[in-house]
């Protein structure tokens, strides 16, 4: 694969993460901080997740996580990037304890893991459980919650990282025979 088909293909997932980061996927059940929410709306997204992560409940821990996915994925200095991500997880781990079956909570490690595996190795990634553990979390909330778009689209970004990364014997092979029509559509 060339570097700009390679490119394009990154910026397209990317891109797809990164509008999962910004856009609510759900009514809050409860009510957010409304410093918090300020701050992301206006791209201060690590003092969105400060705010957030304050108050222990579920909601506000995986609207901390998302605030430093967001701060992650859009922040023009990426000097921050490992951190954030790591720190997003554990809110969404957090999230987790208190409701495991919290589908926000679930979304943002999805999402947190997914970054975390594509910061290594194909192979580290793999031994260390990380795209399993993406499938899990992302088929759990489709089936809890089949109606949330957001689950649907990270499922078929996972399966489209999965192809560009080593394919899949028919499907595989279909999809490079259409990559340079893909890559054409999402380049920036």
């Amino acid at each position: 694969m060339t570097s700009t088909r390679r490119d394009a293909l990154n910026y397209f997932v990317v891109s797809a993460v990164a509008m999962m980061a910004m856009v609510p996927s759900r009514v809050w059940a409860v009510v957010i901080n409304a410093n918090a929410i300020a701050d992301f709306n206006s791209g201060n997204w690590r003092a969105a997740a400060d705010q957030a992560s304050r108050s222990r409940d579920p909601d506000n821990l995986a609207f901390a996580a998302r605030s430093l996915l967001a701060s992650a994925l859009l922040s023009p200095s990426s000097r921050n990037r490992n951190s954030d991500i790591s720190q997003a997880r554990q809110f969404a781990e957090a999230a987790l304890i208190t409701e495991p079956l919290h589908i926000e909570g679930r979304l943002q490690l999805a999402t947190a893991l997914g970054l975390q595996a594509r910061t290594g190795s194909p192979t580290r990634a793999f031994a260390a459980g990380l795209p399993q553990r993406v499938r899990r979390l992302l088929d759990s909330v489709v089936r809890d919650a089949p109606s949330q778009a957001w689950a649907h689209a990270l499922l078929g970004g996972w399966h489209l990282e999965g192809l560009r990364i080593g394919g899949a014997g028919d499907v595989g092979r279909q999809f490079r025979s259409r990559k340079s029509l893909i890559c054409q559509s999402y380049a920036p």
